[in-house]
This record gives C-alpha cells, structure tokens and sequence, in this order.
C-alpha cells in the first residue's frame, strides 16, 4: 500500500505503482492544467503557436491512461464500480451498439471516443490512487487561481473591443471560448461557495476569488450567468443550519446579481432588449427545420428541435442514435462525422443536448440526465475534514450548471469543462472510496 507522511500528509514514494512511484502522476496534472487554459490563447488569440501544441492536454492523457494500464495488468491496483463507473460503462456501451447498427467508419469512431472520453483517465487516476489531502487542495487552489485571474485577460480584451460583442471576449481560453469562459468560471464559483458553506473559506476569502470569477463573467456578456447564477446561491444556503450564514449568502447573491446586471447594461446597453425579446424567443423555442437558421446556423433550441425531428426516422435511430462521431466536425477530414458532411452550415454539434441525441439517441440523452440527477441526490458521508465536505457538497452546483450547458454550448466535448468536470468527479469518487474505508 501507499504510505503517507504524517509530517506533511504528501506521499511517499513506493515503487508498487509505477505511476506514482515515478511522480509522473503530478506533471501530468499541472502540466494538462497549463496545456487546457493557455496554449489555445497562445494559438487560436495570438496566434504565436501552431495548433499541433494545443493537443498537448490529449497527449498528457494518453500517456496517464498507459500508466493506469500498466498499474493495472502489472501491479493489479483495485477498481471498485459504483454508480460513477457504472454509468461510463453502460455510456461506452451504448456508443458500441450506436456504432455497430450504423456501420460507422473507424475513424469517425475514434474521434466520437476522443470527443467524449478523452479526460476519463484523469477521473480513473483521481479516483483509484490514494491521493493525500494536500495534493487534492492544491490541486483544486491552483484551478481556482487560474479562474480568478482570467479578470486580468477579460478587463484588457474589453478595453480593446469596447462596443463590439461579447463573444470576442475570451480570458486565456482561446479563440471563439466566451462561452466556455462562463461554463468555467461558473464551475469553479460552484467549489468556491461550497467550501465557504462548509467552513473551509472564510468570508474573505470566499469574496477575494469571487468578485474577480464572476465580474469576468459578467464582462463576456454571457446572459446565461442570470440564470445559473440564482440557482447556485439557492441551493448553497439549503439545508445550512447557521442562520447568519444563510443571511450572508442570501445577501451575497442578491448584491452580486444586481452588479451583474448594472455591468452588463452600463457594457451592453438596455438589459431588457438583451433578455426580454419575444419575436426572437418565439421563433427559437417553435424552431424543428432549417428554416430557422440565424447566419446559416441553427441556434441552441433549433439544434435540438432539429436533431429530434431527425434521429426520430428510425427505432434503432431513436434508441441509440447514428453513433458516436458521426454528428461530430474534425479538425481531419476523415473523422468528420457523415451527418456533420451533411449538414455543413448548420452547426448541429455546438450544443450537447443536440449532440448526445445524434450520437446516442434516446437512451444516451437518458442515461446522462439520470447520472446528473443521480449525482446530484446522491447521500455523501459527512466527514470531519471541511475541506472535503466541501468539494462533496460542491456537486450540486456543478450538477446545475452542466444541466444549463447542455443547451449553452458543447460544454463536456470542450477541453477546460470537459477536465474540470471529469477530475472534479475523479477527486469526488476518491473521497467516497476513502470514506468507505474509514481512511481519514
């Protein structure tokens, strides 16, 4: 077994696993975390890297799932399934079945499975290895630093395009990212408010990464912030028993909600012309054919309309979809999925609701919500470390905000929401192990 320090609580090297053993483990980590949150600005904003660099996060991870590999047929680390591995096993098997009834070709596969999968080994290797408590801290301080210093890129990028669209402004995500940078800050605001609801955050600390998190959010005109941002609060001050806790957060949310709003119409103009426009509403929710495409593309509620009227054609179609990958654009012309050649200008891969119902049909778009609802009712173990039930607690919001993104964006096919999420769940399935085997 691993042994820890009782000094610093870090691990000591033990050559029965190869990954730890050999601190691969932790260059990986920190090195995919510079990989997702600054080689694209590098590439696709400044334009000063070729794209090849920005695979270095993918890379990372195929090298993490050779030495989990070799751990397991070598050193026969122990997996233990519970609902988490459950759901990726019945979710792979689901894409076999989609990929078998329509035939589709191996390298269109290959890129649906990189799509979707391409970060479970950092959840396999967050979950299985015995990670001390200092290490996960770190890891979790560091990816909330990078989150709160995105207000140093966003502030000088709205300088730079004051009175243009709010889709050009992106933090260090890279080109085309306004709507990953919401996604993000938003997870990231979600750990941030449960370890101050468990005690592990004191108020100011709490406040000195959240006002910097959320005005980057309110800065990318990211109207979907209105209504993560509520839901969030709400469920952070249930089941708190400290009345002034409650009355603070309350607070909290209602002040940061109303400077939201003040920004985003002293930046943007008339707020209500933003939010509360019928004609247009109208048109997206009522959208189910190509007749209601905006600049030739179909918008979020479209895409979905569209993709049900269209996968519905077949049994086979409305239970398991057309495959994985086979919705999906590529950077390389032979993954490119058959129904993405067919609809070229339609873009029916920008959001994820669209998306599973392509590639996995009914059953993948009903597994997935049952996970997120599984997760977010799950029954987490109360433990004496604030810290960890803090990140547990922390589910509930990232369960919200991943629901919303669903029709926001590609969120989980996206790099930065794809690890974030993917560790995060790593890191939460670690500490349930842990507390099972009374390893505190």
């Amino acid at each position: 077994m691993i042994s820890y320090s009782k000094q610093n609580n870090y691990l000591i090297e033990n050559k029965n696993y190869t990954l730890i053993s050999s601190n691969y483990f932790f260059f990986i980590i920190y090195g995919t975390l510079v990989s997702i949150f600054f080689l694209d600005f590098f590439n696709g904003y400044l334009n000063l890297i070729p794209r090849q660099i920005t695979w270095a996060a993918e890379i990372f991870s195929l090298i993490l799932f050779m030495l989990i590999f070799a751990d397991l047929a070598f050193y026969k680390l122990p997996i233990k399934l519970n609902f988490l591995t459950c759901f990726l096993i019945v979710w792979l098997f689901i894409s076999v079945i989609g990929v078998v009834i329509n035939n589709v070709k191996p390298f269109v596969y290959f890129a649906g499975v990189r799509n979707y999968f391409k970060f479970i080994p950092f959840f396999i290797a967050l979950s299985i290895y015995p990670l001390p408590l200092k290490l996960i801290e770190k890891f979790f301080e560091i990816l909330i630093l990078i989150s709160a210093s995105q207000l140093l890129f966003v502030i000088p990028e709205k300088i730079i395009f004051w009175g243009k669209s709010g889709d050009l402004i992106v933090g260090t995500l890279g080109q085309n990212a306004s709507g990953t940078l919401v996604i993000f800050q938003l997870l990231s605001f979600s750990i941030i408010i449960s370890l101050y609801k468990c005690g592990y955050y004191t108020i100011k600390k709490f406040l000195l990464y959240s006002i910097p998190i959320l005005l980057s959010t309110f800065i990318t005109e990211g109207k979907i912030v209105f209504f993560i941002l509520p839901f969030i609060f709400i469920i952070s001050f249930l089941g708190v028993k400290n009345l002034p806790k409650i009355i603070i957060i309350f607070f909290m949310g209602f002040i940061f909600i109303m400077i939201g709003a003040f920004l985003y119409n002293f930046i943007y103009g008339n707020i209500e012309r933003h939010f509360i426009n019928y004609d247009s509403t109208l048109e997206t929710l009522g959208a189910n054919d190509i007749s209601y495409a905006k600049n030739e593309r179909l918008r979020r509620i479209s895409q979905v309309r569209f993709m049900f009227k269209n996968i519905n054609h077949s049994t086979y179609s409305k239970i398991f979809g057309y495959g994985i990958g086979n919705a999906s654009d590529s950077y390389f012309k032979l993954s490119k999925g058959e129904y993405s050649k067919r609809f070229p200008s339609l873009g029916i891969d920008k959001v994820l609701l669209s998306r599973l119902g392509w590639e996995f049909g009914y059953s993948g778009i009903f597994t997935f919500f049952c996970f997120l609802i599984f997760l977010y009712k799950y029954k987490i173990p109360h433990t004496n470390i604030e810290f960890y039930n803090g990140i547990l607690e922390a589910r509930k919001g990232i369960v919200i905000v991943i629901l919303f993104s669903c029709i926001y964006n590609s969120s989980l096919i996206i790099n930065p929401i794809s690890f974030v999420f993917w560790s995060y769940l790593g890191i939460f399935n670690n500490i349930i192990l842990k507390h099972e085997s009374q390893n505190f």
